[in-house]
């Protein structure tokens, strides 16, 4: 991820003028979170009672940082797929 950002502060600026340093965007996230719920339920369609469950598994890290890993700390586990 360092080499993205290096790459993208030093060669992309002009793309984004008002680009902020990682741990600004980090502080930034929770500001987001209102107005992203509201533009999700502005795109909500009439509920019909048919659900779907996307059971396609997913990577949240590397194993190399699974210890560091504080995201969904809690909730998500460990395990296998029959895809993995």
């Amino acid at each position: 991820m360092g080499n993205f950002i290096q790459y993208v502060c030093q060669h992309l600026r002009a793309e984004f003028p008002r680009l902020v340093s990682y741990s600004r965007f980090v502080e930034l996230i929770p500001a987001t979170l209102l107005p992203l719920w509201v533009y999700l339920m502005s795109r909500y369609g009439q509920q019909t009672g048919i659900n779907f469950i996307d059971s396609i598994p997913l990577a949240v890290c590397h194993n190399k940082r699974i210890r560091r890993h504080k995201l969904f700390a809690g909730l998500a586990r460990r395990g296998k797929s029959s895809l993995s």
